[in-house]
């Protein structure tokens, strides 16, 4: 019988690509969240500086494969890296969630 890990382990396998993204997130002693910075009518620029501003987290996500390879491929073609392309992906959409929200 195979164990948990060996489980776990074919799993994943058949899973999705994962991978690590790293953010910065440091600087997150000001008391301020991503949510009252709308209230506070802060600007696109401002929203983008705090979403960028910070220390380092890992974390892992399960995407489709070919969903990585895609964003590995655009990424390369636009000089950035990966984690450069989902993390201005991600800034993106935040940005943009919190104005028209």
């Amino acid at each position: 019988m195979a164990s948990d890990h060996d489980m776990l382990s074919a799993d994943i396998a058949d899973w999705s690509t994962m991978f690590v993204l790293h953010f910065d997130t440091s600087r997150r002693g000001d008391g301020m969240s991503y949510q009252k910075l709308p209230e506070e009518h802060a600007s696109e620029t401002d929203l983008q500086q705090y979403l960028s501003d910070g220390g380092q987290v890992a974390f892992t996500v399960r995407i489709p494969k070919n969903l990585k390879d895609s964003a590995v491929e655009i990424a390369e073609l636009r000089g950035m890296s990966f984690s450069a392309f989902v993390r201005n992906c991600l800034i993106q959409e935040l940005t943009e969630g919190a104005i028209t929200a």
